[in-house]
């Protein structure tokens, strides 16, 4: 009789113990699954985290390491009449006009790889973000077409877009070899821009629509 005694009080307290565990655990699924995610701010730049998607943030005019691969803005800037590269993004595409009220707005990036490994470059990746909206390159006015950098070598791009007059976009980068975005604000139209080939006959830097 005694040992039945026992036997039942044994049983009685593992179901306790089982029980408060069970409950212990609902309640730390439960205070995890309505957490915010949060910002995550690291030196020298800010990387939002939320929906999965990192943010890295830089200043036109300021070089930008994003890994061993550095981004230069040098400028951004609305523009009369756009500057075009030699080769362009896609030599089938047909350059548009802005429309009424529209504008050309041009960004000069330079980017450097100074990893151990290919970087793929392309001006498609690139947009303009103002006013909730989002603003594609024009193929035809920007270059040059997509491109992969070895370690060491560079790249220097000319990306035309369309914009409503007035407005002041960041330049929005998502580049496959990163799992984010990059973000680039402020204003700049750079100065000493050279517009005619040098010599030899090849195109040191932008040249204007039509020749």
């Amino acid at each position: 009789m005694q040992r039945n005694r026992a036997t039942a009080h044994r049983s009685l307290v593992a179901g306790a113990l089982v029980a408060g565990l069970l409950v212990v655990a609902l309640g730390l699924t439960g205070c995890s699954s309505g957490g915010d995610k949060g910002t995550t701010t690291s030196k020298g730049s800010t990387s939002v985290t939320g929906g999965g998607t990192a943010a890295l943030e830089g200043q036109v005019g300021k070089p930008l390491a994003v890994g061993a691969v550095k981004i230069t803005v040098t400028g951004l800037s609305a523009v009369a009449k756009p500057l075009l590269s030699r080769l362009a993004a896609d030599p089938d595409a047909i350059p548009l006009s802005p429309g009424a009220g529209g504008v050309f707005y041009q960004a000069w990036v330079r980017i450097q790889n100074g990893g151990k490994t290919v970087v793929h470059v392309d001006p498609r990746d690139f947009s303009l973000t103002y006013g909730g909206k989002t603003y594609f390159p024009d193929l035809a006015r920007s270059g040059p077409p997509a491109a992969s950098l070895i370690p060491t070598s560079s790249l220097e791009l000319i990306l035309t877009f369309q914009v409503p007059d007035g407005a002041r976009p960041d330049l929005l980068y998502r580049p496959p070899w990163y799992g984010g975005r990059i973000v680039v604000k402020g204003q700049y139209k750079p100065l000493g821009v050279a517009l005619a080939p040098h010599a030899g006959g090849r195109a040191q830097g932008p040249l204007p629509l039509g020749a």
